[in-house]
C-alpha cells in the first residue's frame, strides 16, 4: 500500500479517540486549507484534471495533516471533518481506498454515492494561512541566524521576538494605497505630522526613517490587516511550538516596550529576532 494511504488509514483509525474542543488557530488553518482544497478540486474534477487533483487531495492533505498533528493535541471534530471530505474527494481517483476509509470512519453508506463536498468560502482565510506562513518564516530565519552563530562557536540560549508597533502598519497601508512617497514624507515633515500615525513629535525621526525604508520597495509592498495585538497573540500562543522547533526558550515583546537594541528593526508581519548566546 502507498505510504500516504497508509498514513490516512492510521489517522482515520484514531479519530474516535480524539477529543473535541473549541477551535483554535491551527483548527481554523485546517478548515481554510480544506475548503480551499474543495474549491480547487471541484473545478479540477469538472475539467477531468484528475492527475492534478490527486496532488492536492492526497499528497497535500497528508502534508497538512502531519503539520497539524505536529502542533499538539488534535481536535477530533476538525480531523473528522477534514478526512471525511478528503476521502469523498478521493473517490474518483482512488475508489477502493476511498470506500475502505469511509467505512473505517464508521459510515455505512458508499462514499461513491455521497454528495460531493461543497466549499464554505467563509472558512477560507488568507489571514489565517498567512499567520502560519509567518511562523514558518520566523523558524527559517532564526535557524539561519543560529547556524551562523554555531559556526562562530556560539550557542543560542534564548530568542526574543519583537512585534512592530501599529503606527508602522498604518504607514505601510497608507503607502500601499497611495504609492505616493512624496506625499507621505510631506505629511510627516509638517507640524504635528506624526500625530496622524499615533506618534508624538519625538517620534518624527524614526517615522521618517521607516518611511524611507518603505520608499525603497514601494512597488512591492503589501498591505496588512493584522494589528500588533493580532500578531502578538499569535506569537505568544505559539511560543511552545517555536521553542521546540528552535531548541531554546522563545519570548515575545512589543516594540514600544522592548529594551532590545534590535526593536527598531521590527516590521509588520516580520518581527525583529533578537538571539542571545
Amino acid at each position: 500500500m502507498d505510504e500516504r494511504f497508509r498514513y490516512l488509514y492510521e489517522i482515520a483509525s484514531k479519530i474516535d479517540a480524539m477529543e473535541s474542543r473549541e477551535l483554535g488557530h491551527m483548527d481554523y488553518w485546517m478548515y481554510s486549507k480544506l475548503n480551499r482544497k474543495i474549491k480547487t478540486a471541484t473545478s479540477q474534477v469538472e475539467r477531468l484534471e484528475l492527475r492534478g487533483m490527486s496532488t492536492g487531495v492526497i499528497y497535500d492533505s497528508v502534508l497538512e495533516l502531519k503539520k497539524y498533528l505536529s502542533r499538539g493535541e488534535p481536535n477530533g471534530i476538525v480531523v473528522r471533518d477534514y478526512i471525511s471530505n478528503v476521502v469523498l474527494m478521493m473517490s474518483p481517483i482512488a475508489p477502493h481506498v476511498s470506500e475502505e476509509l469511509w467505512h473505517l470512519m464508521g459510515n455505512t453508506t458508499l462514499a461513491s454515492v455521497e454528495k460531493w463536498p461543497t466549499p464554505d468560502e467563509s472558512m477560507i482565510s488568507d489571514k489565517v494561512e498567512g499567520e502560519e506562513e509567518l511562523l514558518e518564516s520566523i523558524i527559517a530565519d532564526s535557524k539561519q541566524i543560529t547556524a551562523l552563530m554555531t559556526k562562530s562557536g556560539k550557542k543560542a540560549k534564548a530568542i526574543k521576538l519583537i512585534v512592530a508597533d501599529d503606527w508602522k502598519r498604518k504607514m505601510l497601508n497608507e503607502l500601499c494605497k497611495s504609492k505616493n512617497v512624496g506625499d507621505l514624507m510631506g505629511r510627516l515633515n509638517a507640524e504635528n505630522g506624526t500625530a496622524e500615525f499615533g506618534l508624538d513629535a519625538s517620534g518624527k525621526e524614526k517615522a521618517v526613517k521607516y518611511a524611507q525604508q518603505l520608499a525603497k520597495k514601494v512597488n512591492t509592498l503589501r498591505s496588512v490587516s493584522s494589528t500588533q495585538e493580532d500578531e502578538y497573540r499569535l506569537l505568544d500562543e505559539s511560543k511552545g511550538y517555536l521553542s521546540s522547533m528552535l531548541g531554546c526558550p522563545v519570548t515575545v515583546e512589543v516594540e514600544s516596550k522592548s529594551t532590545s537594541q534590535r526593536s527598531a528593526n521590527a516590521a509588520p508581519l516580520r518581527p525583529s529576532i533578537d538571539i542571545s548566546s
